[in-house]
């Protein structure tokens, strides 16, 4: 039976909550549904997957996938919820240096772990290329459930530091995309960056050198 769009998840209603670590789910088999679901909606995109194969590549029967998630669509959302909610708290530790008194430090912690949170889950940003040129529901749900709230998690930083001169004056709204769209996409298409940069062949050596980068051009201090 699929399941009433308007009604959330376990996993939306976890990603609402928005504080304290995500819980991991009491089903491992959920949990093996979730990571193959994430690795073919972030290679094939939502049409060119199916189920079965999502099936096939966590180990159980199709059947067990409508009786978690209800339908495809399902599965998909609760993918989203997945990914907000570990996104969301590594945003949270991020900013959750405000006690910090030096600012620069402040926003030197929220990039690296900006750049950490997109060297764990590579496939984010090519699920979220996937589904932002095509209107419609699913571009609606990855605004509201996984990018409106870390970019209200992360704007008052980057605002308070363009106004203080530690980041160099511009628009805080384009820095904030230009930040996460470059990073995200930068950490999936590592492997062709390989081909023209020796440090991308290293996961570390290669979230080094991003950080080295994003730095230099982001803090004016």
């Amino acid at each position: 039976m699929p399941i009433n769009a308007e009604a959330p998840t376990a996993m939306t209603q976890a990603a609402r909550r928005g504080r304290g670590r995500p819980r991991r789910s009491e089903n491992p088999k959920q949990d093996e549904i979730l990571r193959a679901a994430l690795r073919a909606f972030a290679q094939g995109g939502y049409e060119g997957t199916n189920l079965r194969r999502i099936a096939a590549d966590a180990g159980v029967d199709v059947a067990l996938i409508a009786h978690h998630f209800g339908s495809k669509l399902g599965l998909w959302k609760a993918v989203v919820d997945s990914l907000a909610a570990r996104r969301l708290t590594a945003g949270e530790g991020g900013t959750a240096s405000a006690e910090v008194s030096d600012l620069a430090d402040r926003v030197r912690h929220a990039l690296r772990r900006l750049i950490q949170v997109n060297s764990d889950m590579p496939e984010l940003g090519m699920l979220v290329s996937q589904e932002m040129h095509q209107a419609g529901e699913r571009r609606d749900y990855l605004y509201e459930h996984l990018i409106r709230p870390h970019h209200d998690l992360l704007m008052p930083l980057i605002r308070e530091a363009i106004a203080a001169g530690v980041i160099r004056p511009q628009d805080p709204e384009m820095l904030f995309f230009l930040l996460v769209t470059s990073i995200s996409t930068s950490m999936a298409i590592r492997p062709l960056i390989a081909r023209f940069l020796e440090a991308a062949g290293s996961v570390d050596h290669f979230r080094d050198a991003l950080e080295q980068s994003v730095m230099a051009n982001v803090l004016a201090v």
